[in-house]
């Protein structure tokens, strides 16, 4: 109760740091990119609603925050802010354009990004609504009203945010037409695509193999991921509750209750027979024996010694089973029912055995659990039955659930988003393509947390589902423009160059506002929050390098064509 207890506090604590904190980092950013203060508020404003609109939806369903649904409001700003650089990046280029209107720049960039913020959020959603697919409640809460807050965003970008530049005419225009070469503001942008460009068209072998040699080496570290369901290890270091923790591990013989439930499958053999109370001993002291971890233990068989000891005068030599039937029986009848109904039924057919033990791992954790049950059934025979329960036990099964949950989930998000890719390619060899890049984030991350120790938990699960959700949308906004760049009757190369032009900066910008998003969850104070937040945070960064370099190299080599079109350069 005190570890969930400070999880709450924690929790708490976390929520109001994260999202003032996104929110600010977004302002100064977008001030920075737009260089038009009222554009930056408008833009924070349509984030403000959206964030109002989706956390007021989820504390209006009876929904709390916890560790893991704490982060919602940061990630929710982090993705929802794509769209809205995306439009307005849309609109400074437009804007620029000789003779054109304001309203009708602002209707053409509407139209030019809606169908690819249309499809970003889909799959994005996707990725969280596959959550769902779980047994993990708090994930399963965080996808829904995540993927629910992302709508909300959609919407409000292609209705109150055109309306709220509109308004505001005469404060965004003037400032949005610099009549410096535009290309001395955003030189280093252009100058990273330019040549990213350049080395994965030149270079479009080159570039595949030595990524491909950094996914070799990352599955070797897959292999070595583990699973961490111990709350307690997601307390930080510097916590004090942890540290009394610790205390009891060393000195007081660990605060994990391992018990197991034994009962009996006749009236014969219940456990007011000397001879099944004698098992029960038998148990005890075999697993104190050969199990470290086990401090000390008591079940019915402590119980019957000790009073047997205290009826016969405090004589040590009668600390043992009683031999008779009818003694037990009196036994049962004087004791205390405060702790006679914690280990044995009403109907003395069912016994608890309670072991103090000090959690070591995991992976400890199934070897012993393993162990026992090999026992257990050798020692019960046919006449007993038994179960593993208690905090050790939920531990465990919390594992195959996150195992089960991630796999299940992961493949859901991927089949489906493959489809829409399909949807929108409208080609096979393309949507497989679009797929590789987004891939590649997924694996690296796995394999630095295998490499680096880092356990998978409630918070890191989410990695692979959120990562292929968000990464997909990059790899859609370069798909669609490389599309219309190549119907032009442009080469390839030539789309790929211009395709890096038309989207590369809006997708460079959104990579970096999710990386400040996901990695402000460092500031947290919980264990797997902290580990969620940074390996998310650079997960964007590997998807990054995907769009720019993966996907533009696999263009090349297999020259995917669109329809009827069949360009007739293919330099």
């Amino acid at each position: 109760p005190f570890i969930e207890a400070e999880m709450n506090v924690l929790s708490k604590r976390d929520f109001m740091t994260f999202t003032p904190v996104v929110f600010i980092l977004i302002f100064i950013f977008v001030s920075l990119l737009l260089r038009n203060i009222t554009l930056a508020v408008l833009c924070q404003v349509n984030l403000l609603v959206a964030l109002v609109w989706a956390i007021g939806f989820f504390v209006m369903t009876g929904e709390t925050l916890n560790m893991v649904t704490v982060v919602m409001g940061a990630v929710l700003l982090a993705i929802a802010v794509a769209d809205s650089i995306h439009l307005l990046s849309r609109l400074s280029d437009q804007m620029r354009q000789p003779g054109m209107l304001f309203r009708d720049a602002v209707w053409s960039s509407m139209k030019h990004v809606w169908i690819p913020c249309l499809f970003t959020t889909l799959t994005t959603s996707v990725s969280f609504l596959s959550f769902l697919s779980g047994t993990v409640r708090p994930t399963k809460t965080l996808g829904i009203y995540t993927s629910i807050g992302i709508f909300f965003a959609l919407i409000l970008t292609m209705t109150l945010l055109p309306s709220m530049v509109l308004l505001f005419k005469k404060r965004v225009q003037p400032r949005s037409l610099p009549r410096h070469d535009a290309r001395k503001t955003n030189g280093l942008l252009e100058y990273i695509l330019t040549g990213s460009g350049k080395i994965s068209t030149r270079h479009f072998i080159l570039v595949p193999s030595v990524l491909l040699l950094i996914v070799v080496l990352s599955l070797f570290g897959m292999k070595q991921i583990k699973f961490e369901t111990n709350t307690m290890n997601y307390l930080p270091e510097s916590n004090n509750l942890r540290d009394d923790i610790r205390v009891i591990e060393d000195k007081l013989g660990g605060v994990i209750p391992f018990v197991f439930i034994i009962e009996s499958n006749t009236a014969e053999n219940d456990f007011t027979h000397p001879e099944s109370l004698k098992m029960i001993d038998q148990v005890q002291q075999h697993l104190l024996e050969h199990i470290q971890q086990f401090s000390t233990s008591f079940s019915i068989a402590d119980y019957m010694k000790e009073i047997n000891r205290a009826f016969n005068a405090g004589d040590e030599s009668y600390y043992r089973i009683p031999q008779h039937r009818i003694d037990i029986y009196d036994y049962l009848e004087i004791g205390d029912p405060e702790i006679l109904d914690r280990i044995i039924s009403p109907d003395y057919m069912e016994t608890r055995l309670s072991f103090q033990s000090r959690w070591d791992s995991n992976e400890t954790a199934n070897e012993l659990s393993d162990y026992i049950h090999s026992y257990l059934e050798d020692t019960l025979g046919d006449e007993y039955t038994f179960k593993i329960t208690g905090l050790s036990s939920l531990y465990l099964h919390m594992e195959e659930n996150l195992r089960v949950s991630q796999k299940r989930s992961f493949l859901i998000a991927f089949v489906i988003i493959f489809i829409m890719m399909l949807g929108i390619t409208r080609n096979l060899k393309i949507a497989l393509i679009c797929m590789v890049p987004n891939l590649f984030p997924i694996v690296v991350t796995l394999g630095i947390m295998g490499w680096q120790n880092i356990p998978l938990d409630v918070s890191t699960i989410m990695i692979a589902n959120v990562t292929i959700g968000i990464a997909i949308d990059d790899t859609i906004h370069f798909i669609v423009w490389f599309r219309r760049n190549m119907e032009k009757g442009m080469s390839h190369a030539d789309a790929v160059l211009q395709t890096l032009k038309d989207v590369g900066k809006p997708v460079m910008i959104t990579t970096v506002v999710l990386f400040m998003g996901f990695f402000v969850l460092m500031l947290g104070a919980i264990n797997p929050t902290r580990a969620f937040g940074v390996l998310t945070a650079f997960s964007m960064l590997f998807a990054l390098m995907g769009d720019l370099f993966i996907l533009p190299s696999l263009i090349m080599i297999f020259k995917p064509s669109f329809g009827s079109f069949s360009p007739q350069s293919n330099k």
